[in-house]
Order: C-alpha cells, then structure tokens, then sequence
C-alpha cells in the first residue's frame, strides 16, 4: 500500500511539474509575442501598409533580438 502511494505522488509531482513547465513557457510565449507587436506596431511608418511592415518574420526576428537581450550574460 505505500509503494502505491509513494508510485501515486510521484506520478502527481510528475503531471504537476509538466502543466507548470507548459504554461510558464506558454505566458512567456504569449508576453514575448505582444512585446513584439507592440514593438512592431510602435515602429510603423505610415499606416497605409502595416503588412509590409508587420510580417510574421519581422514579428520572429523581434521575439528572437528581446530573447536575446533580456537573458542575463554568465
């Protein structure tokens, strides 16, 4: 009986650290993808054309250049 408790909370720890790693990576995701269009959005030129302006890879290379200067250097 306690091997089964003792197999059930590490299956519970294990699912527990797995949905905390999914949605830490995904409300960074999400913060990174909005600073970005923020970004892009501040840094339009004129607003006849935001899609010349605002494509998916700009949006990438922005996310990428944030990821990049906001990990602290060792």
């Amino acid at each position: 009986i306690l091997f089964c408790l003792i197999y059930f909370d590490l299956i519970f720890v294990l699912i527990y650290f797995c949905f905390a790693y999914i949605i830490i990576f995904y409300e960074m995701s999400l913060f990174f993808c909005i600073k970005s269009t923020i970004i892009c959005v501040l840094a339009l030129p004129s607003i006849e054309s935001p899609q010349s302006h605002c494509s998916k890879t700009d949006l990438l290379k922005e996310v990428n250049l944030q990821l990049l200067s906001d990990r602290p250097d060792f």
